[in-house]
């Protein structure tokens, strides 16, 4: 009678629900949690934060809240303020610019004389 084996590291898949609103008695389980496994991959997070940031230059604020909303329901969580995203399973980044760069935030002070 061995022991089950350890869970992966990375358990994140699943949850369902957390995100969606629905109650998980309803019919349909719970909102159907993003991404399995490890959540979104880092280079699919980046394509969604430009396309976004896109939309915010655009002023087309409709979709760049659809974007956001859209990024949560995946566990990642969009910091305006500061410029950064974080997701739940602990990672974390700077968020691009609309052109896919990082901060081309206005040119800082000069240094010096």
């Amino acid at each position: 009678g061995g022991q089950a084996p350890p869970p992966p590291p990375y358990g994140f898949g699943g949850g369902g629900g957390q995100f969606g609103g629905a109650p998980p008695q309803g019919p349909h389980g719970g909102g159907g949690g993003g991404g399995g496994g490890g959540g979104m991959a880092d280079h699919v997070i980046h394509e969604k934060l430009v396309e976004r940031e896109k939309a915010r230059v655009a002023r087309d604020y409709a979709k760049s809240d659809r974007m956001r909303d859209e990024l949560q329901a995946a566990g990642i969580f969009v910091k305006d303020s500061e410029k950064r995203w974080s997701a739940n399973d602990g990672r974390s980044g700077p968020i691009p610019t609309a052109s896919g760069g990082y901060g081309a935030g206005g040119g800082g002070g000069g240094y010096g004389g």
